[in-house]
């Protein structure tokens, strides 16, 4: 077996959340909880998945290979290097695999984090995952947003990396054979795979295929088109992944509440759905600002 060190950092963090040695809130601890049960179950009739470290590992290892685009790591040419949560949650969605068939078990994810915490820097190479190493072919990616400048954000900062990224002297972009344009980022093979972005303004959602959405702060979105719309096309590949990240929101009546609650179900028990992946960073009740 392949070593897997990023993997093997997020299971670390894992342990420490469980042993206290990571302060970590009471649904973080909850998402934790969840994966050490679904390893003891893992293989069995009544749940037919396996955690393969090494296909977490493969997307933990691609995203390190990225540049950061922003602040002082920018300015001193480094490439990211994963946190303990981070490496746990990638490994997460693509670790998780059918059994028989291979393919991944998680095809939602809903992930709220506090804000300053790198959203666009984790979320831009995992588009870029999909859209090229992945083994899909014809993929289409999308960051999707309540509006079009902030789904441009995530977009944007691929772009950046792609442009600015190298490997082994090798451009970053042509190394991943991809041809990065001002609205999109597309392959030079024959396969047709692209990125874009798109907006909950955009005059029609149909006609969309994702292999990869990732919806950016959810908790702005006033209406459910872009959700929806991406939800209801999924079913045309695989293995494909929606994923949400977002800031904390106080609309209790919007799609984000309604994921967010069905996430807390998720790690209560209350709520059983293998194929969606949820993690919420807040400070439970009592807790001092910081």
């Amino acid at each position: 077996m392949l070593e897997t060190p990023i993997t093997d950092r997020g299971l670390a963090w894992a342990d420490d959340v469980l042993k206290g040695r990571v302060p970590a809130c009471k649904r973080v601890v909850q998402a934790v909880r969840r994966f050490k049960k679904d390893l003891k179950r893992q293989d069995t009739e009544d749940f037919p998945f396996v955690f393969d470290k090494e296909a977490a590992e493969h997307i933990c290892a691609f995203i390190e290979l990225f540049p950061h685009v922003k602040g002082t790591w920018a300015a001193r040419n480094e490439t990211i290097r994963l946190a303990g949560w981070q490496a746990f949650l990638l490994g997460q969605i693509n670790g998780w695999r059918h059994c028989d068939t291979g393919v991944r078990r998680f095809r939602t994810a809903y992930i709220e984090v506090p804000r300053k915490n790198g959203k666009s820097s984790l979320m831009a190479p995992l588009g870029v995952y999909f859209l090229s190493v992945d083994g899909e072919p014809g993929a289409e990616v999308f960051s999707a947003a309540s509006s079009s400048d902030q789904a441009r954000i995530v977009f944007d900062a691929a772009r950046v990396m792609l442009i600015n990224g190298s490997v082994g002297g090798e451009p970053l972009a042509a190394k991943l054979g991809l041809h990065v344009e001002q609205h999109k980022i597309k392959s030079i093979d024959d396969e047709a795979s692209v990125f874009r972005a798109v907006a909950s303004q955009t005059k029609s959602q149909d006609g969309k295929n994702p292999h990869c959405a990732i919806i950016d702060e959810l908790h702005e979105h006033q209406k459910r088109d872009v959700w929806d719309a991406m939800a209801s096309a999924l079913g045309a590949r695989d293995q494909p992944l929606m994923v949400a990240i977002t800031t904390a929101g106080h609309n209790t009546a919007g799609i984000c509440y309604e994921q967010r609650v069905y996430v807390q179900r998720l790690l209560t028990g209350d709520q059983v759905d293998n194929s969606y992946f949820g993690m919420i960073f807040e400070a439970d009740e009592g807790d001092e600002p910081g």
